[in-house]
C-alpha cells in the first residue's frame, strides 16, 4: 500500500542556504519534496531582502518558503500561528534557538511531532540539556555515533532518543567528473606542484595554526608543495598564523569563502581536516572522498566513522602538527596508495551519506513519530471518553 505523503515543516534560524547545517537542511527537503512529501522550510528573515535568492531556491525545490523572525520574542506568535495553519506532521528543528522557539510556542499550538538536529560535539548547556530532554521533542538526530554517545553522557539524553543520521553530500554539485582547475592560470601555483587544501573557515578550531606548522615540516622535505585555504577569513589572519610558524606566505594561496569547491576538490592532491574539536562530521571530508580525493583528517568526533585509518584515509591525533606533516607526506609519497583509499572512500559515501539515503531514513523516522502521536492520542480519548 503506498504511503500517504508527510507534511513537514524545517524550522531553521539560518537566513540563507550557504554553509553546514542550512545546507544539509535543504538538501535533506529537497529529496523529501522528490519522495512526495509535502515541505515547507521556515528561515530566519531578515530585513534587508537578502531571503529572495533564498525564496527562490526553496521553491525550484518543490518547497514551500515562510519567513520568520525567529531571533524576535515576537516569532512566537507566528510560529505557533503557522504551527496550526500548517497541520503539519513533524517539525524539524534546526539550531538551538529554532528549539527554543518551538518550545516556546508548543503549549500553545498542536501537538505535532518534532525532532531536534544537533550537529556539533560542543557540550551541551544545562538549559540545552533539559530542551533535549523535554517530553515535546520526539527524537534528537545527531549526525555521528560520536555525538550520540556525547549527549547521552554529558546532557542525559535517552539513547532510546537518539537517532543517528548521517549527513549528506550534494550528488548533482560534487561529481568526480567535475574539471579541475588550471593550477597555474586559476591558483598561480606551478603546473607540477603537489597540492594539500584545507576547505573551512579561519577559526581557531579548524586547525589552521596547526596546518601552519604541520607545513613547514612537509616543506622542509618537499619544495613541490603548495597550500590552499578555502573559506571565510582574511589573508591578514592566515598570514599571521604562517609568520608564527615561521612559513614562507607565497607557499599558501587563500581564496577566502570559494563558491567552487567541486572544482577545487578535483584539483587537489590530498584534502585536509585539521579541526581540534566542535564537529560533528566535517562536510568537506564527506565531499573530498565523494570526488574521490584522497584526505587527512584528525580524529575528531565522527570523522572516524567515515574517514577509517588506512581504509579510506588517514587519521592524526588533534592538536599534532608533527603527525599530520607525516600523514601529509605519505600520501604525497605513495599515490597509488592514496588513490585505493579514496576510492575506498567513495564507494563508502556514494553508498551511504546521500541524500536520497537520508531523505529516505528521516521520512522513515517521522513516520514512526506520526504514528506513535496518533496511537497516544487514541489513548487518550479512550480515557476521557470512555464508552458508555
Amino acid at each position: 500500500m503506498e504511503e500517504t505523503p508527510l507534511s513537514i515543516l524545517q524550522l531553521l534560524t539560518h537566513s540563507k542556504i550557504n554553509a553546514g547545517g542550512a545546507v544539509q537542511a535543504f538538501l535533506l527537503s529537497r529529496e523529501l519534496a522528490r519522495l512526495g512529501h509535502r515541505v515547507t522550510m521556515a528561515f530566519s528573515e531578515r530585513e534587508d531582502g537578502a531571503h529572495d535568492e533564498t525564496r527562490a531556491r526553496v521553491e525550484a525545490a518543490g518547497c514551500r518558503y515562510v519567513g520568520l523572525r525567529l531571533r524576535r520574542l515576537a516569532s512566537i506568535k507566528a510560529l505557533r500561528d503557522l504551527l496550526i495553519e500548517g497541520r503539519y506532521d513533524v517539525v524539524h528543528l534546526h539550531r538551538e534557538q529554532a528549539v527554543q522557539r518551538f518550545l516556546q510556542a508548543a503549549p500553545l499550538a498542536p501537538d505535532v511531532g518534532a525532532v531536534a538536529n544537533v550537529g556539533t560535539s560542543k557540550v551541551p548547556s544545562k538549559a540545552r540539556a533539559r530542551r533535549l530532554r523535554s517530553p515535546r521533542i520526539d527524537r534528537v538526530v545527531v549526525v555521528a555515533e560520536a555525538l550520540k554517545r556525547l549527549l547521552v553522557r554529558t546532557a542525559g539524553v535517552d539513547p532510546a532518543r537518539v537517532e543517528v543520521v548521517y549527513g549528506a553530500y550534494d550528488e548533482e554539485r560534487f561529481r568526480p567528473d567535475a574539471a579541475p582547475y588550471d593550477r597555474a592560470a586559476d591558483l598561480g601555483v606551478p603546473d607540477d606542484a603537489r597540492l594539500v587544501g584545507v576547505v573551512a573557515n579561519l577559526d581557531p578550531k579548524k586547525g589552521h595554526r596547526v596546518l601552519a606548522a604541520a607545513a613547514r615540516r612537509v616543506l622542509a622535505e618537499r619544495d613541490d608543495v603548495r597550500f590552499v585555504c578555502a573559506g571565510k577569513g582574511e589573508r591578514a589572519e592566515l598570514d599571521a598564523l604562517l609568520d608564527a610558524a615561521g612559513v614562507a606566505r607565497d607557499r599558501f594561496v587563500h581564496l577566502g569563502f570559494h563558491d567552487d569547491v567541486p572544482r577545487l576538490l578535483r584539483t587537489l592532491d590530498v584534502s585536509i581536516c585539521a579541526s581540534t574539536k566542535g564537529e560533528g562530521l566535517t562536510g568537506s571530508i564527506r565531499e573530498s572522498l565523494a570526488m574521490g580525493v584522497p584526505v587527512v583528517s584528525t580524529a575528531v568526533a565522527g570523522n572516524v566513522e567515515i574517514v577509517r585509518h588506512g581504509r579510506t584515509g588517514l587519521l592524526v591525533p588533534p592538536r599534532d602538527p608533527d603527525a599530520l606533516a607525516a600523514a601529509i607526506l605519505e600520501t604525497l609519497a605513495d599515490p597509488d596508495a592514496a588513490r585505493a583509499r579514496a576510492e575506498a572512500g567513495a564507494a563508502l559515501v556514494r553508498g551511504r551519506f546521500t541524500s536520497a539515503a537520508r531523505a529516505e531514513r528521516m521520512a522513515e523516522l517521522y513516520r514512526e513519530i506520526r504514528t506513535y502521536r496518533r496511537v497516544r492520542e487514541m489513548e487518550v480519548d479512550s480515557i476521557l471518553y470512555p464508552e458508555v
